[in-house]
């Protein structure tokens, strides 16, 4: 099925992949995305499923970096932020398996979820890099794997077993509600939970059970396998 972002049409996740890739090619490294491009890459690099946005992307600064093993990539730079490694790969296949509507509506819910706790992601972000102000330029040692990472690809991540969606189900359960039943905003690039005493509750629920780590940009790329739990949530398929 054909997508749309920022009103160009991609009938496959090849063409996507091949427009993006011309994007890195035509742009100097290190040098901010802008035009049509970063309207593109605004829209698309979001729907990663493990990007957590402190402030809307038209706060934010798109360019091309290095990556670990001499490749190139996509990064976000958000304001008082690192700048953070996007898989594209990741970020085009996540915009294509939107298919079917349910499989949609319970990807912007667990996106307004991402949005409800993004100040808690920020202040562990700011937490870690205030504790290692000398090494801004130099590496950090990821609570993951305990190696050494450049500090530009530092990422907060959630320790397991409460990964993010394992959180999220848990809440929803606790709550007894149907994701697909809950209201959503979007509001100047943000997708958010129209019922603001339903986002405070999540708040809530996170900030007692939530452990955050601090782990590298390509690790916290690593796919992770769906939880089929949210079927029975939504009360239906995908």
């Amino acid at each position: 099925m054909p997508i749309t972002i920022s009103n160009e049409v991609f009938t496959t996740q090849k063409s996507l992949l091949e427009r993006c890739d011309a994007i890195k090619a035509s742009v100097p490294i290190n040098t901010p995305i802008t035009g049509n491009d970063l309207t593109l890459l605004a829209e698309l690099l979001p729907l990663h499923p493990d990007l957590d946005c402190p402030t809307p992307m038209s706060e934010a600064e798109v360019f091309v970096g290095s990556l670990p093993f001499g490749k190139q990539g996509f990064y976000v730079r958000f304001p008082d932020t690192a700048p953070t490694a996007v898989g594209i790969r990741k970020a085009i296949k996540s915009a294509f398996g939107k298919s079917s509507s349910i499989a949609s509506r319970l990807y912007d819910f667990k996106i307004a979820g991402r949005s409800a706790i993004a100040k808690q992601v920020l202040a562990k972000r700011r937490e870690f890099i205030g504790h290692n102000r000398e090494n801004l330029d130099g590496t950090f040692v990821s609570d993951l794997s305990g190696q050494e990472f450049p500090m530009a690809e530092l990422a907060i991540d959630h320790a397991p077993p409460l990964h993010y969606d394992t959180l999220l189900l848990g809440f929803v359960k606790a709550e007894g509600i149907n994701p697909l039943d809950v209201p959503l905003l979007r509001t100047n690039g943000w997708t958010l939970f129209a019922d603001e005493a339903l986002a405070e509750r999540w708040r809530v629920f996170h900030q007692e059970r939530a452990v955050l780590r601090a782990i590298s940009s390509s690790e916290n790329a690593q796919d992770r396998p769906l939880n089929d739990e949210w079927l029975t949530v939504c009360g239906g398929s995908f």
